[in-house]
């Protein structure tokens, strides 16, 4: 399925135009679209949020999407979604949450944030489902944006970049000392833009 998966995503990625090339970054976002990659790439917000992304100098931002078997890799780099620091879904309908939970399944992490740990990447919701009722999707995500991705990085992206660890060859040389704990105590100072999912994390109500 995986090898599946490899060439399919290497003939899409062989005919787009303005993809962000794949470089060393202390930190490493797979941005993900519950949905086909055609889809996805027709939602301008996606799109936006992956440019802003990778416009950081210390973070470089890979796309994924639900693939018809398999699990999900990014199309940059091939790269499954347990390698990557930050998993950060577009959810822009109801319709993604199942598929959500198929990708995260897919890729071998745990779908309930009380059962992951510092061997699993941080998983963010957003999107505009999210921003109008997180709730039911509290026991999945680790943390929700709130509002528009866009405003959230222009405020709080010069930060982000300057955290992050090595997770795979691209950031060989780029070093922090920092794990999935770090990631959440971190984004959840990031303001009221971002509001915790996981109410149990290290015991806070």
């Amino acid at each position: 399925m995986r090898r599946y998966a490899v060439k399919e995503l290497k003939r899409l990625a062989s005919i787009e135009r303005g993809a962000a090339p794949a470089r060393a970054a202390a930190c490493a976002v797979a941005l993900v679209y519950p949905d086909s990659y055609f889809i996805g790439m027709s939602s301008m917000g996606f799109q936006l949020v992956y440019g802003a992304l990778n416009a950081l100098s210390g973070v470089r931002c890979e796309r994924a999407f639900l693939m018809p078997r398999g699990e999900s890799l990014t199309v940059e780099c091939r790269r499954p979604l347990s390698d990557f620091d930050v998993v950060a879904f577009s959810l822009s309908c109801e319709q993604d949450y199942g598929n959500a939970v198929e990708i995260i399944r897919r890729a071998g992490i745990p779908p309930f944030s009380a059962s992951r740990d510092e061997r699993f990447p941080l998983l963010l919701g957003g999107g505009v489902c999210v921003t109008l009722n997180p709730e039911p999707l509290a026991d999945l995500f680790d943390l929700f944006v709130l509002g528009e991705a866009e405003e959230v990085l222009e405020e709080e992206g010069p930060q982000v970049s300057n955290v992050g660890k090595v997770v795979d060859s691209w950031t060989a040389g780029v070093e922090a000392d920092v794990g999935r704990g770090d990631w959440f105590e971190y984004f959840f100072g990031a303001g009221q833009c971002v509001e915790k999912a996981n109410r149990h994390w290290r015991g806070v109500p």
